[in-house]
């Protein structure tokens, strides 16, 4: 049974079946890896260990961080209101573990909205 354990949204897969670790791109390449139950605990330990550190979790908050400001940005009344939600969201990512990973977070959410809507001005 082939058991997917991620799907990013862009179309990247991981996947295991029967003792084989299965990576695949957009594009449908794939490299397999075997690995049994003992690698699997292993892979997880490790997983857990990146998702679990204090930088990472300050990229995770960042970024969370810009999802609430853009979705509060939404309903703001004006132009002058969404410049003073952006930069309190900004100034309240100095107060985290490792504010230049939150602002990396932070950035990352919107150079991804700003590339939108860029696009959209074509």
């Amino acid at each position: 049974m082939n058991r997917t354990l991620y799907l990013h949204p862009e179309g990247f897969a991981l996947a295991h079946s029967a003792n084989t670790l299965t990576a695949s791109d957009d594009n449908g390449h794939t490299v397999q890896m075997p690995i049994g139950p003992a690698g699997l605990l292993v892979l997880a330990a490790e997983l857990t260990a990146i998702a679990n550190d204090v930088g990472n979790l300050a990229e995770q908050a960042g970024g969370a961080a810009a999802v609430a400001c853009l979705n509060a940005m939404l309903g703001a009344a004006d132009k002058s209101a969404r410049i003073e939600l952006l930069q309190s969201a900004i100034a309240g990512l100095q107060s985290t573990a490792h504010p230049e990973r939150a602002a990396a977070g932070f950035a990352v959410v919107l150079a991804d909205v700003v590339a939108r809507g860029l696009e959209a001005l074509k």
